[in-house]
């Protein structure tokens, strides 16, 4: 059999794709009867794109598109609930690499075609994407769109990831920030995420975690961490990270003193921990992901309660000192957390219910309307009302493309 008739991509992932291009105003239908696709498949989920037709309807995208960087971007549009993970996710109790590594094999048996591996090392997860084929011009694409798309879901749990590029997949990264906030390596031998362990050398006070959830610098301490831990092979100093994050370095060490750390403190713990030996048995040093699974899966449960980190501290068996010292561990806090529960939530109920707004607002945890559209406008760039007439006009396009 052909490579080209071989099925490669279930319909899923075109409704997906068919949702940005309408938004980007691209006509959907032509494109597709010239791809041999016919409208009435994207109505049957157990549908799969044949590698030809994947690769004819993401080479017009790339004609058509204005936007940069546009695997990376559209990759960040697959949630769980677009590969189908979103019951397993939060009904698996099982550790997190464990967890990893049953997705893994999920997704290697949705997207056959793929090769996707795991390597547990011993303070990061690195998770790999290759081809049993050449997909020859729409690869570069694919591939930036998976690694984007695990890196949406991981960052639910933690900001410790870094994502690396061959330089055939991605050679220049200029602008790419505005994309997607994450390290990235290009020029790296393959393409892959890494996810790293929580810290466990140093834990700040119960004061400067308290302080640091509301301090912007708390993000920077993060993604210096992260820069720091994608560049293990360097010798990185404060010049180097500042110039990294275009700041004098001297903005840089009065930003991280006022968070009572500095440079060298954070390099030190990570040096301690990046060359310690490999976890034993007894330890697991992505325990703190695994409770930042189960703590969604528990506000899940509670969306329309008015959770705090007592009640959850209270439920998980911890003071709210521990799990607020646990969660920072990952550059994660509890605020965050629930702000992405309870908007996921929303976004679910404005796109797949006739609830009116008021209601998805108590539905959520939120006691009026108004601060439900104001903290959603500014979560995801659009007002509920918008984000519900999008949709409901992208679906009626679709329904008029099948008549």
């Amino acid at each position: 059999m052909d490579i080209n008739d071989l099925p490669f991509l279930p319909v899923i992932y075109l409704n997906k794709l068919a949702e940005e291009m309408t938004e980007e105003n691209i006509y959907t239908e032509q494109i597709f009867r010239e791809c041999g696709i016919n409208s009435s498949v994207m109505t049957k989920p157990e549908a799969f794109l044949s590698v030809y037709q994947t690769r004819a309807v993401i080479n017009h995208y790339l004609a058509l598109t204005q936007q940069p960087f546009a695997g990376l971007r559209f990759g960040q549009r697959l949630d769980l609930m677009t590969h189908g993970l979103f019951a397993y996710v939060f009904s698996a109790r099982v550790p997190f690499r464990e967890l990893m590594t049953h997705i893994l094999y999920y997704m290697q048996v949705r997207i056959p075609l793929m090769v996707l591996s795991i390597r547990h090392e011993s303070n990061y997860i690195a998770i790999g994407v290759s081809y049993r084929h050449q997909l020859q011009e729409t690869e570069s694409f694919v591939t930036q769109v998976f690694l984007s798309s695990m890196y949406t879901l991981v960052a639910m749990v933690t900001k410790h990831c870094t994502l690396h590029f061959e330089s055939r997949v991605l050679s220049d990264t200029r602008g790419i920030e505005k994309i997607i906030n994450v390290p990235i390596e290009i020029g790296h031998h393959c393409n892959e995420i890494r996810i790293y362990a929580a810290k466990q050398t140093h834990h700040t006070s119960s004061s400067s975690i308290e302080k640091t959830e509301t301090l912007n610098d708390h993000d920077l301490i993060v993604r210096i961490r992260t820069y720091l831990l994608s560049h293990t092979h360097m010798p990185i100093s404060a010049e180097d990270t500042a110039a990294y994050f275009k700041m004098s370095v001297t903005t840089l060490h009065h930003r991280l003193t006022s968070n009572a750390t500095s440079f060298d403190e954070i390099r030190s713990n990570l040096q301690r921990h990046t060359t310690s030996p490999v976890v034993s048995e007894h330890e697991d040093d992505f325990e703190d992901h695994g409770l930042a699974v189960r703590m969604r899966a528990y506000l899940l449960t509670q969306v329309d309660q008015p959770v705090s980190a007592e009640d959850a501290a209270q439920h998980f068996h911890m003071s709210v000192r521990t799990l607020r010292r646990r969660l920072a561990d990952i550059g994660m806090s509890f605020n965050d957390i629930r702000l992405q529960v309870r908007m996921d939530a929303a976004t679910r109920y404005l796109k797949t219910s006739n609830l009116s707004i008021a209601r998805i607002s108590g539905v959520v945890g939120y006691s009026d309307q108004a601060s439900f559209t104001r903290a959603f406008q500014k979560w995801g760039g659009e007002t509920p009302d918008v984000v519900r007439k999008k949709h409901r006009q992208a679906t009626k396009r679709a329904e008029t493309t099948e008549q």
